[in-house]
Parts: structure tokens; sequence; C-alpha cells
């Protein structure tokens, strides 16, 4: 597939998907992270919807620049998993804990939910809710 062309279809992609990261696009195209990178940077360039961000992109097609928990929940995750694996053993039976909409607070509910450790977690993540709705040692308050 010739740049120009490859570089119209990842446009679409991320129309359609939102977001992604550098290697789901360089896996779909068969092409290098770096061709990719390259690719974006370009996209970037010459539509302003598109957001070139650590390890992906996004399409913004509404008001704000925050980065859509979707993509935050793909990158980095071996540091947010060291970060939720140092945090996850402070939290005692009864504590209360109050979790933004980040991935990072994703991953630490994760490890208190396999913890089997009793709390409160107060949250706006929807992430969050919904994988500790069913769980019985979990009280959540969503804001």
């Amino acid at each position: 597939m010739i740049a120009q062309r490859r570089k119209q279809e990842i446009l679409k992609l991320l129309k359609k998907n939102k977001t992604a990261t550098v290697k789901e696009i360089a896996d779909t195209f068969n092409v290098t992270m770096e061709t990719i990178r390259s690719d974006l940077e370009y996209i970037c360039e010459n539509n302003k919807n598109v957001i070139k961000v650590h390890g992906g992109a996004y399409y913004k097609d509404l008001p704000g620049n925050g980065i859509p928990f979707q993509l935050r929940a793909k990158i980095m995750i071996p540091e947010k998993k060291i970060i939720a694996d140092k945090c996850s053993p402070l939290v005692n039976s009864g504590d209360i804990l109050m979790f933004d909409s980040s991935s990072t607070c994703y991953l630490i509910a994760e490890a208190i939910i396999k913890r089997e450790i009793p709390a409160v977690i107060i949250t706006n993540n929807l992430s969050i809710l919904a994988l500790c709705s069913n769980v019985l040692w979990i009280k959540l308050i969503a804001i």
C-alpha cells in the first residue's frame, strides 16, 4: 500500500475507533512502528482532530483535550501494574478510597479486588464502577 493511501486508512480507522496504539496500527498495515509514528506526525499536522500521544493517537471529535480512557488503558501497562502492586498492600480492611478516571486507578482497584480487601471505593470512573459492581466486599459510591 502506498504511503498516502495508508495515511487515509489510518485516519478512517481513528475516526471509526476513536483511539489506537502505534502497535495496533503497525500490525494492521504490516509496517514498522516507526513508519506509523511518521504517518501520525503527518496526519496530525494536516488534521487538527487527530491527537498524537505517547504510544498512540486518538480522534478528537468533541471539545476538550483529555486522552480517552480506552487509549490510556492500553499504554504503559507494565509501569501502571508496578504502581498498582505497590499501592494495594497499603489498603486496609474498611479503608475509604477515592479513585479518579485514570487507568492506573483502574489497575489499583483490580489489585484490591484480587487481594479481597473489604473497602469503600468512591469514583467517577465508569470502568472501575463496572469492575467492582458485583464484588461483594467492595462498597461503591459513584460520583
